[in-house]
């Protein structure tokens, strides 16, 4: 039989040891409940970004905009009727195509601040109406046609409006090609990228590898990203910003789920693999239905190249004969409908150039 005081020692030992496994269940309960607390307080910073960034872009500021930064004839312009065009450029900002300028600026890779391009188009559309205004109206005089002064205020509207859609769509456009450009190399720059990774090397590492390497836009791209991180921004943050400045929807899915990888902790070289393998096979598939697509496009295109020029040559020739000569046609209708085919072809060739895939 034990002891009285043996029995004590056991009594004492198995309270301790409950104390203790009690303080240590509170020391864990205490770090989960930290780690939850800073996790919130993560997630609450994010949405708050979130909602900031969803919420429109930074506001546009004139009145601190130096005319060094516009340059030539539109600066020197600018210093002296800055009041003017510069309600010219505040008005323009309000136009839809024009509401996230400074976005499109980033994804068409220029370094022009909105405002300096805002003010930019906002001069040569005025310099453009000027011009055709007083283009029409000294033919008018030369020529000795009311009909031609007359409309001249007319033609400086046009000119003007011209010059805004040029400025408008031209940043579009650029991000449009540069978009192209880097769904043309995202699936090699992303195999790349994922054997670096398995290998071992850092994704910091990796990252430079694909920059260094010639991938045109998404090296430059690339390049970027990795600035970011040697200014002390996240992996998450740096790989956001590059998803918000691209327009190429096949580099947003792959940074998305690259994102996910590095909050998540999965495996990030073989999420960067699927992704080059889905992105390969949407290139492929698009080509197919652009193959598909061609066929009916090149039915069009001899009916305008070959059967309508035709049709306009005999409709001529028909017009000679003196039977038909009182019908009235005038002659200058064969040669705008020759101009109208040629137009139509150019017209043809380029949609089906915009309607090409990226790897075509």
């Amino acid at each position: 039989m034990p002891s009285n005081e043996r029995l004590a020692r056991l009594k004492q030992a198995v309270v301790t040891k409950k104390e203790e496994r009690g303080a240590e269940k509170e020391d864990l309960k205490r770090i989960v409940t930290r780690l939850r607390g800073e996790s919130s307080l993560r997630t609450k910073g994010a949405e708050l970004r979130e909602r900031m960034e969803g919420a429109g872009e930074k506001p546009l500021d004139f009145k601190k905009l130096d005319a060094e930064k516009i340059g030539g004839l539109a600066g020197s312009l600018f210093t002296a009727f800055r009041g003017p065009f510069t309600k010219l450029a505040q008005a323009m900002s309000g136009l839809p195509a024009l509401q996230k300028v400074r976005g499109t600026l980033d994804s068409a890779g220029l370094k022009t601040p909105p405002e300096a391009y805002l003010i930019a188009v906002a001069v040569n559309a005025v310099l453009g109406a000027i011009f055709g205004a007083i283009l029409f109206l000294i033919l008018g005089i030369a020529l000795n046609d009311a009909t031609l002064a007359a409309i001249s205020p007319l033609v400086g509207g046009a000119f003007f409006i011209l010059v805004v859609l040029a400025g408008i769509f031209y940043p579009i456009n650029r991000a449009a090609s540069r978009a192209r450009d880097i769904d043309r190399v995202l699936p090699f720059a992303l195999r790349q990228l994922s054997t670096q990774i398995k290998a071992g090397v850092s994704f910091s590492k990796a990252m430079e590898s694909v920059a260094n390497s010639n991938y045109g836009v998404l090296s430059e791209e690339f390049g970027k990203v990795l600035s970011d991180l040697d200014n002390g921004m996240s992996n998450e943050d740096a790989l956001g910003a590059l998803s918000k400045r691209t327009q190429s929807k096949g580099l947003r899915k792959a940074l998305t789920q690259m994102i996910r990888s590095f909050r998540s902790g999965g495996s990030l070289s073989q999420v960067i693999t699927d992704i080059a393998d889905d992105v390969s096979f949407e290139t492929r598939m698009s080509i197919r239905d652009f193959t598909e697509r061609l066929n009916f496009v090149n039915i069009i295109y001899i009916m305008v190249a070959v059967v309508a020029p035709v049709g306009v040559a005999i409709m001529s020739a028909i017009l000679q004969i003196p039977m038909f000569a009182s019908i009235g046609i005038p002659p200058y209708f064969i040669h705008l409908a020759f101009l109208g085919i040629l137009l139509t072809m150019i017209a043809i060739l380029y949609v089906t150039k915009r309607m090409e895939p990226a790897a075509w």
